[in-house]
């Protein structure tokens, strides 16, 4: 269940840089939170889940930054390997889309 593993492949790794990719990863964190907090107001759900992913997407955009490599360490049944922060990401997204269906 507890394998430690460095993921160090990110997106569009063969193309644009690391620290091209760590700027645009915080602008895009950043764009997602004034969205989110501008168009769904007093939603328990939806404030939830951006705190959840702003939480998660900092904590690996640190891990990018300062060690260059994401550390996975919880394995899913040999299926794939995630860290806390995956699963804090993937927790708030679903939050997310749940506030704004109930929103409609």
């Amino acid at each position: 269940m507890f394998e430690a593993t460095y993921n160090c492949n990110y997106l569009l790794f063969n193309q644009i840089s690391l620290g091209l990719f760590i700027f645009s990863s915080l602008i895009l964190l950043l764009s997602f939170i004034v969205f989110v907090k501008r168009s769904f107001k007093e939603n328990i759900y939806v404030d939830i889940g951006w705190l959840l992913i702003s939480i998660g997407g900092l904590s690996n955009i640190y891990e990018w930054a300062r060690y260059g490599c994401v550390r996975d360490y919880l394995n899913f049944l040999n299926l794939f390997k995630f860290n806390v922060a995956d699963f804090l990401i993937s927790t708030g997204i679903i939050l997310v889309v749940i506030g704004i269906w109930k929103k409609k």
